[in-house]
């Protein structure tokens, strides 16, 4: 079973994907077993308003055990956090949220393998 999360500005599949991990409104957690979702539910982000949202954001998701994450801008701590985990970063296309999954699934997210400059260097 894989467990992906989609930074997301909304509570559903039609929301469109966020810019910003710590900012974020809701975490879409997807469960997907080979390629059927066997279930999905919307988190609201606790630390959208606070300092140091993206890291507090990105040990939250570590301590939930996903296995990748798919969202737009992160920094160079959270972006740590998450590749020290194992986890595997997507830069998300504007669009929403279901849009990403297909995405996703169509190979068509670039992979985040490191930072330069405070952006994303995707593979």
């Amino acid at each position: 079973m894989m467990q992906i999360v989609i930074a997301a500005t909304g509570r559903n599949l039609k929301s469109k994907t966020s810019l910003q991990l710590g900012r974020c409104r809701d975490f879409i957690f997807l469960e997907k077993e080979y390629n059927n979702v066997k279930n999905i539910r919307s988190v609201e982000n606790p630390f959208q308003r606070e300092k140091g949202a993206g890291n507090l954001a990105a040990q939250y998701l570590v301590d939930k055990e996903i296995d990748l994450l798919i969202t737009g801008e992160l920094g160079h701590v959270a972006f740590q956090l998450l590749k020290n985990a194992k986890i595997k970063v997507y830069r998300s296309q504007y669009g929403s949220v279901k849009q990403n999954i297909r995405l996703f699934e169509e190979d068509k997210l670039m992979e985040i393998t490191n930072l330069q400059a405070g952006f994303p260097a995707c593979k």
